[in-house]
């Protein structure tokens, strides 16, 4: 019961649910189940302020005060920490407190760490940092520089953290030293970083990252003896070619640095990766140029030089050869290079062509490729220019999802750097939104959701209705995430966007091309196929979406809602600026139903919505029962003015017609006459004395002509 009560349509029974629910698993420790902490867990997307906040106390006095369980910690971690970047001040400030309670407070030496608490805070700091912790770090960074401008991050903290080192909480330890590093660079121990770095440095991967990361966040600190023997030791790794493409990236960017605050008084710091450069120039060289290289590529050794190119890209673009641009490009080219096809191949020059024809890399090597690509066209404008179409058309014509899902990434960088250049395929990205692969479809939905939340892109085109449809994908997970990003992300950026595109919705989802007004977009016949929803087998799906941007609008934007399809859909057919014909029906059938359905209703009006328990007091109960009345009273003017004349003139034509639509119109009527049952008596009442009015004038005029006839004659 509590679980269903807490999807009620009022947001203080959901609360309360949530809290009942709490207080039955504290009560009873086997109620702490996946699907009871599942519903906590919804919660706290919930679109009410109060549901959201009263759902992460839960969790949180669940997790301080419930039975230890590695389900309950986890689902803490995935509902909670996200939070922190909730757009709510007050759900953010909630987050942080419960945070310090959990992690802050619980964080002493390793000799000193056995009560329950600070077991359970370094558990959940393993679980970040290990491979599961990945989309989690990014939170753990926001909360430790709010700690920062706090004050709360001191040497303490930092030499308690640094005891956990080299125990069974190395993970956890370095995970958080890592995200400390930014904001405390001065009150590190410089000494423990050094020494653990001479001793391990060819210990654990993923801890010599990590290590590598924070010596490179306070190299203006390093003494030069240090600098230089990190320099040597970097470049001479870095030059065999042999580590993973993630130390590559922290190996660069800490001899970035180093060079830069090294005082050498050498005249070029870059120095460095002058040689590097040059070799993987060599190595790629002689493999694209030799035929027969492809019988024995060593695969993991081309990655490695393309990822070192990329990393070198990024920080020092003007250190490039122009022929690695080529090289590049060519590994890039499928085994039908000299063909006339489309896709990747169009990024080539003639001369490119002519000279690596036939050459094959394997997928592999094609998505690292592609991915140094992104990274040199991010610095090149004119490459960039060169390479965007057949990026786009990349997106078409692979057969391997890893390489679009490479894609998309790119072109949402290239749209942040050259905006003007990537805008106007941002539709050939929307499309991936129908991608075969639920990877590919969850990334564009992120891609697209960050860059409509930087204004990098606009809401135009069809792009809105290509989003809107994941919301009936296929996969649960992009449901869920698509309705998210919606509501909780872009609702409050662009508070109109569902109003304002729900009318060609109706136009859009019903493949209606006849208006003068609506649809009238460019698309692809791909897209049109890929996005369709018209049809008898859809009708359920147009309506899942229908109900969900009319949940997610206020009372005025559906109060105006109500009038513009009255008067742009219904009107339309009256006023034959649609024409009534097989193509029409479809739209006037789903205009019927939207007005009939309940997410139509003014939540104002609805007999369960205002009550006295939802207000704190009695002041808030009388202002919503005067705005009630007031609203009730323009809603019931609206039905006399412009809903019933404009039904009842359709009502005939239906009639005339003998079409089945007049059972939709019939229920409409039904539902207009169980609402507002006096005002559509007294509309009708009204409309039928007038044309009686109207009858008797025209009968009246009628003998008074005749009359003047007679008596001329």
């Amino acid at each position: 019961m509590l679980c269903r009560r807490s999807e009620d349509e009022k947001c203080a029974v959901r609360k309360a649910a949530v809290c009942a629910l709490q207080n039955v698993i504290l009560l009873d420790s086997g109620f702490c189940c996946k699907q009871n902490l599942e519903v906590l867990h919804k919660r706290c997307l919930d679109p009410a302020v109060s549901v959201r906040k009263q759902a992460l106390v839960s969790l949180s006095e669940l997790l301080l005060r419930g039975p230890d369980s590695d389900m309950l910690q986890r689902l803490w971690l995935d509902a909670v920490l996200p939070m922190i970047l909730d757009r709510e001040t007050k759900i953010q400030e909630k987050c942080m407190e419960m945070l310090e309670e959990v992690f802050l407070n619980n964080i002493v030496s390793h000799d000193t760490a056995c009560s329950r608490s600070q077991l359970r805070a370094w558990h959940m700091l393993n679980t970040m940092g290990g491979e599961l912790g990945q989309e989690l770090r990014r939170y753990l960074q926001k909360c430790c520089q709010f700690w920062a401008t706090q004050g709360k991050v001191k040497a303490a903290l930092l030499s308690a953290v640094q005891s956990h080192v080299g125990t069974e909480n190395y993970k956890g330890a370095w995970t958080l030293l890592v995200e400390l590093a930014p904001v405390a660079t001065t009150k590190f121990d410089i000494d423990f970083v050094i020494a653990y770095w001479k001793e391990n440095h060819h210990g654990d991967l993923e801890t010599v990252q990590k290590v590598l990361n924070i010596l490179g966040r306070i190299t203006d600190r390093l003494p030069k003896q240090v600098l230089t023997s990190l320099l040597s030791e970097l470049h001479t790794k870095l030059g065999k070619f042999d580590s993973s493409p993630a130390l590559i990236s922290e190996m660069i960017t800490a001899l970035y640095r180093i060079c830069k605050v090294q005082e050498s008084g050498e005249k070029d710091p870059t120095h460095w990766c002058a040689d590097i450069l040059q070799a993987s120039h060599a190595y790629l060289s002689e493999m694209v140029l030799d035929e027969d290289c492809h019988r024995h590529i060593d695969e993991e050794l081309v990655i490695c030089h393309l990822f070192t190119l990329g990393e070198i890209a990024q920080l020092i673009p003007s250190k490039m050869p122009k022929r690695l641009f080529m090289l590049v490009e060519s590994l890039v080219a499928t085994t039908t290079l000299g063909n006339n096809e489309i896709g990747s191949q169009e990024v080539l020059s003639q001369s490119v062509r002519t000279q690596f024809k036939g050459s094959k890399m394997s997928p592999l090597i094609r998505v690292h490729a592609f991915t140094t690509l992104g990274k040199l066209c991010l610095q090149n404008e004119a490459m960039a220019k060169k390479c965007v179409a057949a990026l786009a058309r990349e997106l078409e014509t692979s057969p391997d999802a890893i390489i679009r899902n490479n894609v998309i990434l790119i072109m949402s960088d290239l749209c942040v750097r050259y905006t003007t250049v990537v805008d106007r395929y941002i539709p050939n990205v929307a499309a991936c939104l129908k991608d075969e692969s639920t990877l590919v479809r969850r990334q564009t939905l992120t891609i697209l959701t960050s860059l409509l939340q930087e204004d990098y892109v606009k809401w135009k085109g069809s792009l809105f209705f290509r989003y809107i449809m994941a919301v009936v994908d296929r996969s649960e997970e992009i449901r869920s995430f698509a309705k998210f990003c919606l509501v909780h992300l872009l609702l409050h950026r662009y508070p109109a966007m569902f109003y304002v595109h729900f009318i060609e919705c109706l136009f859009h989802f019903n493949a209606y091309e006849k208006h003068s007004a609506y649809n009238k977009f460019q698309q692809s016949k791909r897209e049109k196929k890929l996005f369709s929803l018209n049809g008898v087998q859809n009708k359920e799906k147009r309506l899942q979406v229908y109900k969900f941007l009319l949940e997610h609008m206020s009372d005025e934007q559906r109060f105006n809602l109500n009038a513009k399809i009255v008067q742009d859909v219904l009107g339309g057919i009256v006023d034959s600026v649609i024409p009534f014909d097989d193509e029409s029906i479809p739209i006037v059938q789903d205009a019927f139903t939207i007005l009939c359905c309940k997410e139509m209703k003014l939540s104002t009006l609805r007999a369960s919505a205002v009550s006295a328990d939802d207000f704190q007091d009695e002041q808030e109960a009388v202002v919503a029962v005067a705005k009630k009345t007031i609203i009730s009273q323009v809603v019931k003017r609206n039905v006399i003015e412009n809903i019933v004349p404009v039904i009842i003139a359709l009502k005939h034509m239906l009639e005339k017609m003998r079409s089945p639509l007049l059972g939709d119109l019939m229920a409409f009527l039904r539902e207009l006459m169980k609402n507002y049952p006096n005002e559509v008596k007294g509309s009708v009442y009204v409309l039928l004395t007038y044309c009686l009015f109207v009858v008797l004038h025209y009968i009246l005029s009628t003998l008074h002509v005749f009359t003047i006839r007679v008596e001329c004659h």
